[in-house]
């Protein structure tokens, strides 16, 4: 999720640019160049705390993007673990994210565009031939979310040690709605991808079996892949 610079000052504009590239241009694919990003990032923060004060939405705002250039840098550098029983979703899972209001967060994001950009980037058509992409997708954007949830986290907690209460709240309030959020949203909807990649490799194994085989409850449902995109609405 990612912001743009909303000051009508050109001078104002080209400074948020500066300091995006410095961040992209320290950040490089490497162990060093991506702690070096780190620092950059913690000066910045610093600087702008100095300069608009720490206790504000547009302070905890700006350290987060800055966060995410970050770890754009560390997706396209490292071999990440998208891989793993981590990645399955529980059965518990999903109910839980609904009632802690996942779906309502969902609808925030397809009013402003954001989903159907995301889904764009994840090349997910709606056809079954795209859902092995749509659901490695998912797992990269929970991990990279999931990380940068860990050292938001982290930052709160500094926050609480030197008790910049309002600090603490607003990057705790930011880092639960971008990066949170968007980790339960994920799961939710891997879990529905799961289900139907598993009924799709078992029409697949009955359509191998000899005509006499039983055919399962749900191979009628969905054996002609229309009702892929309408799960994951």
């Amino acid at each position: 999720m990612g912001v743009a610079a909303t000051g009508s000052d050109p001078l104002d504009q080209w400074a948020f640019r500066t300091l995006v590239g410095v961040v992209r241009a320290t950040s490089t694919p490497s162990v060093p160049g991506l702690l070096l990003g780190l620092l950059v990032i913690m000066l910045l923060g610093y600087l702008m705390g100095e300069e608009f004060g720490y206790g504000t939405l547009a302070w905890a705002w700006f350290v987060h993007f800055l966060l995410m250039v970050w770890m754009l840098a560390v997706e396209a550098g490292a071999p990440l673990p998208y891989d793993g029983r981590w990645y399955q979703v529980r059965t518990w899972e999903p109910p839980l994210y609904q009632a802690l209001g996942v779906y309502g967060f969902m609808r925030l994001l397809r009013a402003v565009g954001w989903e159907w950009a995301n889904r764009q980037a994840k090349k997910f058509d709606g056809t079954r031939a795209s859902l092995p992409a749509y659901e490695r997708g998912t797992r990269s954007s929970e991990f990279n979310h999931a990380v940068l949830a860990g050292v938001g986290l982290v930052m709160v907690a500094v926050a609480v040690f030197l008790r910049a209460w309002d600090s603490a709240a607003w990057l705790l309030g930011v880092n639960v709605f971008l990066h949170m959020y968007p980790v339960m949203l994920q799961r939710t909807m891997r879990s529905r991808v799961q289900v139907l990649l598993k009924d799709g490799r078992q029409i697949e194994r009955q359509a191998r079996a000899p005509r006499s085989a039983p055919r399962s409850r749900n191979g009628v449902d969905h054996a002609e892949c229309q009702g892929e995109e309408a799960a994951l609405e």
